[in-house]
């Protein structure tokens, strides 16, 4: 089974994610435990920190005319992704100060050196900076969130969806 290119993205990102610890030289462990689905706030089962990386949505950007779309044999594709952060606060930890140190690390992370995201298969798109918030709802007490939310364009190859172009 040939693996999409939207399956590659999700792949990429976590494996970026993953490289934020600490003992790296970055502000926060958000890469500490990096999960490739939405997986609500679990931080109670004693993890300190957990990320996790899910579609947000797959945009199709087609001319006004479907036979031209065809005619090119490709379609350019924005693969939203979220990426959510939880973390417990430890002792001394100022709420406000934790979520900029993550949304930092966020866009560090991202900020590859090439603007695109890529795998060992090649490149995958382009990246583009969405937002990074703090998440305000569902959270316990002593549990902090923030989510970035970010675009990955690229052009699909046409009838092959595992490349791109």
């Amino acid at each position: 089974m040939s693996t999409t290119l939207g399956e590659r993205v999700i792949e990429a990102v976590a494996a970026l994610l993953e490289s934020v610890r600490i003992v790296d030289g970055w502000l926060t462990e958000s890469g500490s435990d990096v999960r490739r689905e939405e997986v609500g706030v679990e931080i109670a089962d004693g993890s300190a920190w957990i990320s996790t990386i899910n579609t947000r949505e797959l945009a199709l950007s087609t001319p006004s005319n479907a036979p031209v779309v065809r005619a090119v044999r490709r379609f350019t594709l924005s693969h939203g992704v979220q990426i959510d952060t939880y973390a417990r606060l430890q002792d001394g930890d100022r709420p406000g100060s934790l979520i900029h140190r993550i949304a930092a690390d966020h866009r560090r992370v991202i900020a590859t050196d090439s603007g695109a995201l890529s795998d060992p298969e090649g490149r995958l798109g382009v990246i583009e900076l969405v937002s990074t918030e703090p998440i305000r709802e569902g959270l316990g007490g002593g549990v902090i969130g923030v989510r970035t939310q970010i675009n990955i364009t690229h052009i699909e190859a046409w009838g092959d969806p595992s490349r791109a172009l």
